[in-house]
């Protein structure tokens, strides 16, 4: 009689549990590989969408104060335009240098010129004769004439022109610009200068203002003017994160990363730089029209990627719980699948000692020979009346190959099968 302990786990164990468990942590490790990588890829793309919309919102920035500057000069030099051409005013300076005792004339051209100052947001004015040299001012007390302001002053001496100077400083803290008007008396084709005038723009009240402002919440956020200066940038405002005035900081020419620095050599467009406080930034630059200036918006990109950084945080979170909880579904059901695998293993083994309890019962008495054989035809059990006609011993036929059992003496007797 020949039963097999495969023969008895047949149908029982379920032969293919552990590679199904080993596909399925295969499948989930994959999965998990591309959850990694379709992150990294999401990352990317909103951090390249995210930066070329700040690229456009900075642009669209510096564009907009660039125009508002360029509107805020025309203004001033329309200004000057109309003095330019104000005869009344010419002929009353005119009259007033002929002979500066005329008080009613004297009243009458500070009441005009403080109308002008009042009214059109100048600080202040000064009235030069024909040589240069000052007479009134308005208000009533004496301004320092510097070489900037004198070096003018012949320049319009000669051409009769509007000259409004480039942003210099008077004193420890006022930031301004001259505007020269030349008086003129009109004779036909001809024209007789009587004198000029000088109204000096306060940069702290409109320029600075429109340079400092920006239209949406921010920390690092940040517009400057600076021009080129030899082998210089200078920075023309003040700065939200230096402590040094208009004016006075100065970079390199250059300096390979700083924003400043490329739109003075030529630049423009937006850029990543460094910018002078060291911190990595993006930012637009534009030339502005009829000035050495160049505008420079920019932003720190810590700030810009801040919110995104925190999305994908969650987006992280979230995501690794999701694998945890997977994680812990998939261990739970190999658990599962092993426990169920070692009640069929253990089903199968209880059922092969009862088959083999039986086994005993039924041959180890009876008057026929009966012998148990495994797999590879090997004797695992044998009943008495086997031992008798054989004539081995319960330990020496055990495990003996059925083909090499003879019964003792009986060398042609053949093997029982």
């Amino acid at each position: 009689m020949d039963i097999s302990d495969s023969n008895i786990a047949a149908g029982k164990v379920n032969p293919f549990t552990g590679t199904a468990a080993w596909r399925l942590i295969i499948f989930f490790s994959m999965l998990f590989v591309l959850i990694i990588i379709g992150g990294i890829g999401y990352f990317r793309f909103l951090q390249k969408k995210t930066e070329t919309e700040i690229r456009n919102e900075l642009m669209a920035i510096a564009r907009l104060k660039v125009d508002q500057i360029v509107q805020w000069r025309k203004e001033r030099l329309d200004d000057a335009d109309v003095l330019h051409r104000d005869q009344r005013l010419a002929m009353q300076v005119g009259r007033f240098f002929q002979d500066t005792t005329r008080v009613a004339e004297k009243r009458d051209i500070i009441n005009s010129i403080r109308a002008r100052v009042e009214n059109y947001d100048y600080k202040d004015a000064i009235l030069f004769d024909t040589a240069g040299n000052p007479h009134l001012y308005v208000p009533d007390s004496p301004i320092y004439v510097g070489y900037l302001l004198k070096e003018n002053l012949q320049k319009i001496k000669k051409n009769y022109q509007p000259v409004m100077t480039d942003l210099h400083q008077a004193g420890s803290n006022f930031f301004h610009f001259d505007l020269l008007i030349p008086l003129l008396v009109f004779k036909g084709h001809d024209s007789v200068m009587t004198g000029s005038l000088d109204l000096r723009i306060d940069a702290s009240r409109k320029l600075f203002p429109i340079i400092h402002s920006w239209p949406t919440p921010s920390i690092t956020s940040e517009t400057l003017i600076v021009r080129r200066e030899a082998d210089s940038v200078v920075y023309l405002n003040k700065l939200r994160n230096n402590s040094k005035q208009a004016l006075h900081l100065k970079f390199p020419l250059n300096s390979p990363h700083l924003p400043a620095a490329i739109g003075a050599r030529g630049f423009e467009g937006t850029v990543e730089g460094v910018d002078y406080n060291g911190f990595p930034v993006l930012a637009a630059i534009i030339k502005i029209p009829g000035t050495p200036w160049i505008m420079v918006s920019k932003v720190d990109q810590q700030e810009i990627y801040a919110p995104l950084h925190r999305q994908m945080t969650y987006i992280g979170i979230i995501l690794g719980l999701v694998v945890m909880l997977s994680g812990a579904l998939l261990w739970l059901w190999i658990r599962g699948l092993s426990h169920q695998s070692l009640k069929m293993q253990l089903a199968a083994e209880l059922e092969k000692q009862a088959l083999r309890s039986h086994f005993d019962y039924l041959v180890k008495y009876a008057n026929d020979v009966y012998l148990l054989v495994n797999g590879s035809m090997q004797i695992i059990e044998i009943n008495d009346r086997a031992l008798e006609v054989y004539g081995y011993s319960r330990e020496e036929i055990t495990g003996l190959p059925l083909i090499r059992l003879r019964a003792k003496g009986y060398a042609d007797t053949l093997p029982m099968q």
